[in-house]
């Protein structure tokens, strides 16, 4: 038998990094927004869903490639920040 199950913020915590980037992204891209905002606002959210709001607000679409450079930057900072939870 096999057991899943989200272990953010149990044994690592990459919210926060996704968080840094999400908002380092969208600021360049003239939506100022702190990485604290960006977990108020968008935590749960789809990436679509993200996008739409963020699309809605600007009142222009993000560019194409947007959540391949986020995705992109998210996965090198994981590998080299990410880490245990304290106690873990």
């Amino acid at each position: 038998m096999l057991f899943m199950f989200d272990c953010d913020g149990v044994l690592v915590d990459s919210e926060v990094i996704a968080a840094e980037i999400d908002a380092e992204h969208l600021t360049r891209l003239g939506y100022p927004i702190t990485p604290t905002e960006v977990i108020q606002r968008f935590a749960g959210l789809t990436v679509v869903e993200l996008g739409r709001m963020v699309e809605s607000e600007m009142g222009r679409p993000l560019p194409g490639d947007f959540f391949t450079e986020q995705k992109a930057e998210l996965d090198r900072r994981l590998a080299r920040d990410l880490q245990p939870v304290a106690g873990v």
